[in-house]
């Protein structure tokens, strides 16, 4: 597939031939998307699959890190970098939604805060060389959607249902949506080279994926309007904004943060001004 092309190019260390192949994926996966500009990305809302559109902007994200590091030094491409995990790290959000297996859940959660923690150090190493305080507030946002993921790993679909309170009915169509998105993400998977390339076998999945990915938002916001202590629960993945946090703060008060990354140990020091 263009995305293992991709990974190919990128263990040769061509990385530019990579970042190509990979913009050919993200066109393959997307509809009303066909921009082979490198630095362009699709809306997620276009994504025919999310599950196929994830690990090509993750590994987009990736190569553009080490376009920069080993070929380019424009600060651009950490940008652009920064830009792709930012935006692998709200699809993989919308994709954990959609997860109706407890453990399929708590292997993408785990997976999606080793994702948090690269943001975080990608956005500090912009704002050194930048001084640019927006990505030092993105490199904190980041930080705590990493430590949230803890929490979300321990809230389970009875705990939801339990303390909302919602309708049974909802709760099928919620559950059935997620089985046939499932289904076919399974389906779609395990195809084999000539029916995965064959417009006629896997246009039908897709469009379907597509219809089920649009009834799921459709559900998600009626939730929210409705019953916003399980939407809360189980769909808010916001975190406190930093003026919040400093408006509640006392002159004399400092809120200290730490964030463990595979790389360094991370202190943030937040006081009201």
């Amino acid at each position: 597939t263009l995305l293992n092309l991709g990974r190919y190019y990128c263990r040769m260390h061509d990385f530019r031939r990579s970042l190509d192949t990979l913009q050919k994926a993200l066109i393959s996966v997307t509809k009303n998307f066909d921009n082979t500009d490198i630095y362009i990305n699709p809306d997620i809302e276009d994504a025919t699959d999310r599950m196929l559109l994830a690990p090509i902007i993750k590994r987009k994200a990736y190569v553009f890190f080490n376009y920069y590091d080993k070929v380019t030094g424009n600060i651009i491409d950490l940008k652009t970098s920064l830009k792709c995990y930012k935006m692998a790290n709200k699809l993989q959000e919308k994709i954990n939604i959609s997860l109706n297996n407890e453990k399929t859940k708590f292997n993408f959660l785990a997976n999606q805060k080793v994702m948090l923690n690269n943001t975080v150090e990608l956005a500090l190493d912009i704002y050194e060389l930048t001084s640019n305080y927006q990505y030092l507030k993105e490199a904190f946002i980041y930080a705590e959607k990493s430590k949230a993921i803890v929490l979300l790993t321990h809230i389970n679909e009875s705990q939801a249902k339990q303390f909302a309170g919602i309708p049974d009915s909802l709760i099928y169509l919620e559950q059935s949506i997620k089985n046939e998105i499932a289904a076919l993400d399974f389906q779609i998977n395990n195809l084999d080279e000539a029916d995965y390339t064959s417009p006629y076998v896997v246009n039908p999945i897709k469009s379907r994926l597509f219809e089920l990915t649009r009834k799921e938002e459709e559900l998600i916001r009626l939730f929210e309007k409705q019953f916003p202590g399980y939407y809360n629960l189980k769909y808010n993945r916001s975190v406190a904004p930093l003026t919040l946090i400093q408006t509640s703060l006392e002159e004399n008060q400092a809120l200290i943060e730490y964030t463990v990354t595979w790389k360094e140990l991370y202190t943030f020091v937040i006081t009201r001004d």
